[in-house]
């Protein structure tokens, strides 16, 4: 018998490293079947997350939206939304690591 692995080509966005999202940040999303968003926070945040579907032009918000964390915690949401952009928004000026995986 012989077994074969696939691996879905995908690609890694490092958003943010520990910074302030609280202005919002904008990320540019690849063609993308599927994409997780990894998020990392220092203390307690509320995280809003729109996506675009055209460039960056009409946002809209997720009904996950907001992403809540009440201490520094992670949390990791699989998306099954298309979209060209995505923007998260967070409450305030705790440091914030957001990272996205996209799978092609």
């Amino acid at each position: 018998m012989t077994l074969i692995y696939c691996r879905n080509v995908g690609k890694t966005i490092r958003i943010v490293e520990n910074q302030d999202i609280s202005q919002g940040i904008i990320i540019q999303l690849g063609n993308f079947r599927r994409w997780t968003l990894y998020l990392k926070t220092q203390d307690a945040i509320n995280i809003t997350v729109e996506l675009s579907p055209d460039g960056g032009l009409t946002w809209f918000e997720i009904p996950e939206s907001p992403i809540s964390f009440s201490n520094a915690s992670d949390n990791v949401i699989e998306f099954g939304y298309d979209a060209t952009h995505v923007k998260l928004t967070g409450s305030n000026t705790t440091p914030v690591t957001a990272i996205i995986r996209g799978v092609y």
